[in-house]
């Protein structure tokens, strides 16, 4: 019965999905946007959370060059062409 269990948790944790693809242009959520230096940025890198998606981490690269890895959560899909 336990190795049933682990055969089953194991197939749950591989269909984590990523909300945002490397190239996407994203908005930092306005509650969090005042702790970076801009409030939009491009996915340079994504680690995925086999456990929660909302704790996927992207990396975001800045219009000023600088990067910071934030949670999917503090994010939103950029609607604008420029970031």
């Amino acid at each position: 019965m336990g190795e049933r269990r682990a055969v089953e948790f194991a197939h749950r944790t591989s269909t984590t999905a990523m909300q945002y693809e490397i190239g996407d242009r994203v908005v930092v959520l306005q509650r969090f946007a005042h702790l970076y230096g801009s409030a939009t940025g491009v996915v340079t890198g994504v680690k995925l959370d086999s456990f929660r998606s909302a704790f996927n981490e992207y990396k975001i690269e800045f219009a000023d060059g600088s990067t910071a890895s934030l949670f999917q959560f503090q994010l939103a899909k950029s609607d604008c062409k420029n970031a």
